[in-house]
């Protein structure tokens, strides 16, 4: 991927996660659960992303395995994320990988 390509995917995410985290500050407070606000998530990232760039997938699961996605900045590990914008299909081209966890609920 071209390096400013990547700035530019990075920057639109970072605006989402803002706007998620205004929009929806009340659920986080309310402490709605991980999958309904990693869904909220995912909604506000496919906002602001053109939608012939990447794939966003929630608890991506490729058919049915539990080793999901690899984890091209620590080879030989496997990942199932929370939120991955990727190319379906292509196992190499992860761009984005969201594992959301909450402080102070066991995790």
């Amino acid at each position: 991927m071209h390096p400013q390509v990547s700035v530019v995917l990075q920057t639109l995410t970072e605006r989402a996660i803002e706007d998620f985290r205004i929009e929806f500050y009340q659920g986080i407070k309310n402490r709605n659960h991980e999958v309904n606000l990693a869904h909220h998530l995912l909604i506000k990232i496919d906002q602001y992303l053109p939608s012939d760039t990447y794939d966003t997938d929630l608890e991506y699961n490729r058919m049915n395995s539990t080793n999901v996605k690899v984890n091209p900045r620590l080879p030989g590990t496997r990942v199932r994320p929370d939120i991955l914008l990727h190319k379906r299909g292509i196992q190499t081209d992860n761009r984005l990988v969201i594992e959301m966890k909450r402080v102070g609920w066991g995790h």
